[in-house]
């Protein structure tokens, strides 16, 4: 079976900090194509940074649980 290619929290948040950058760039002239592509590809980030992040936040929620569920019965 095949895996799936995953791309880090790290290399998003990158490739969306150069998205950024490109629409911060004033120096050049504005290609509105291209500008709704990378804001559509910037929100895609986004909405999986957030899903990837919720996931993380419910792991530490577990992990927070069963270590004080399990500190309460050593007493």
């Amino acid at each position: 079976m095949k895996m799936k290619s995953k791309e880090t929290i790290t290399k998003k948040l990158s490739k969306l900090d150069d998205i950024v950058k490109y629409f911060e760039d004033t120096n050049k002239d504005f290609d509105l194509d291209l500008g709704l592509t990378q804001y559509d590809e910037a929100m895609e980030i986004v909405r999986s940074l957030k899903k990837e992040l919720q996931s993380y936040e419910l792991k530490i929620q577990e992990i927070k649980i069963k270590y004080n569920t399990e500190a309460g019965t050593d007493d």
